[in-house]
């Protein structure tokens, strides 16, 4: 990767974002993330270290298995907006999944309960759009995301 202007060797991070286009895993029609493969990645105040990325570091590009490529931040927008968040109705857990061929279609992974459907609520949330698109730069062959570690 190009030398990164915007931080010293000393303060740059690299994170591993994971970008899932559509929440069909969740049974979801909605878009989670406005997330632009090669452009940009959306995030908000809900997800861990969102406080923590900076303009300047190296974000890594996945999905559930595979790493696809990477580029620098060079800007990080932020706006004021409001969230569906969705729960498991036994134990409050977002560790559910969505299930095609068994009803309900809904089962959490923390306390195993079955259900039709999450419970919502409305929260307020900043949004963060971080533009890697200047660098971006696609994997030139695509290896597990088990290879990437924290160092």
């Amino acid at each position: 990767m190009a030398e990164n202007p915007h931080q010293s060797e000393t303060t740059r991070r690299a994170w591993s974002f994971l970008s899932l286009e559509r929440t069909a895993r969740l049974g979801l029609d909605e878009t989670a993330y406005p997330d632009e493969l090669g452009v940009r990645y959306a995030y908000d105040t809900y997800v861990a270290h969102h406080a923590e990325v900076q303009t300047g570091d190296l974000a890594v590009i996945r999905d559930d298995r595979v790493v696809l490529g990477a580029g620098w931040i060079d800007k990080i927008q932020v706006g004021e907006g409001h969230k569906t968040r969705r729960r498991c109705p036994a134990c409050r857990s977002t560790a559910y999944k969505f299930r095609y061929t068994v009803t309900p279609h809904f089962r959490c992974a923390a306390c195993f309960a079955e259900f039709d459907q999450p419970e919502q609520n409305d929260v307020t949330v900043k949004h963060f759009n971080a533009d890697y698109s200047r660098t971006w730069r696609p994997a030139d062959s695509l290896f597990g995301v088990a290879e990437l570690s924290p160092i």
